[in-house]
């Protein structure tokens, strides 16, 4: 997300009556900041709570969700300051500027950073399960599209104990469940793999029973997978998850 003070911008899409508590300039100068929106439940960042404050527009809901689910933004790189262009400045050198623009409020803040020790607290983003890291070469100019100087290191989950019931006949997507009690739970489609992986999960079925609907298909017997997902959410699916490989 891009925040433009007094205006939030969420790829050309403005956001800005959905927030209110983001109103609350913290400079009276002209910037434009990057970061994100993040809710907070148990002390850590909610996803389906963000995406629950995101869809709702209708004012009164608004103003009601304000108080309940509370957003705040997360500035990590500022990009503009009075008119002038910072993009070519080092990160570095933008994220001193930033710390010295914005003054932190209840609900804007900086995204705090730590120079050589990406692994350690790499290591403390898998044990307090959260969701991963940004590595960033602290000389790189911003970039609005992924590059080797910035590395997203996620903390993916595993599992090969996904069992796969069918598939969609439109848009490439698994039916995935798991084995509960004796029966199968569905928890989610699966909508992501390699060409290669596609090829040998269609191919390995090609001799099973099939049983046609509308807009999917159904087999027999159901097929075994690995998988890597962000993790459960609350309703008891995966979270993106991508087939690797059939176990069988």
């Amino acid at each position: 997300m891009i925040g433009i003070f007094k205006n939030l911008v969420l790829i050309n899409n403005d956001v800005t009556a959905r927030y209110p508590e983001l109103h609350i300039l913290p400079s009276h100068r002209d910037y434009v900041l990057d970061g994100e929106c993040i809710v907070y439940a148990n002390n850590k960042p909610d996803f389906e709570l963000l995406m629950e404050r995101f869809h709702t527009r209708k004012e009164d809901k608004v103003r009601y969700k304000m108080s309940e689910i509370p957003v705040t933004f997360v500035a990590f790189d500022i990009l503009r300051l009075d008119g002038k262009d910072l993009t070519k400045l080092p990160l570095i050198q933008r994220k001193q500027i930033l710390d010295e623009v914005i003054k932190e409020t209840e609900h804007i803040k900086i995204m705090q950073y730590i120079e050589e020790h990406g692994e350690l607290l790499y290591q403390a983003v898998v044990e307090r399960d959260l969701e991963g890291i940004v590595a960033k070469r602290k000389d790189s100019i911003y970039q609005s599209k992924r590059v080797n100087d910035w590395l997203k290191i996620v903390n993916y989950k595993y599992s090969d104990d996904i069992w796969i019931t069918g598939y969609r006949k439109s848009k490439f997507g698994l039916l995935a469940a798991v084995k509960n009690e004796g029966n199968m739970r569905k928890v989610g489609i699966i909508e992501h793999a390699s060409i290669t992986v596609r090829r040998d999960f269609y191919q390995y079925i090609r001799s099973f029973e099939m049983r046609e609907e509308k807009d999917y298909v159904y087999f027999q017997p159901y097929v075994k997978v690995k998988i890597r997902f962000l993790n459960w959410n609350s309703r008891g699916n995966l979270r993106i998850p991508v087939l690797l490989e059939v176990v069988h």
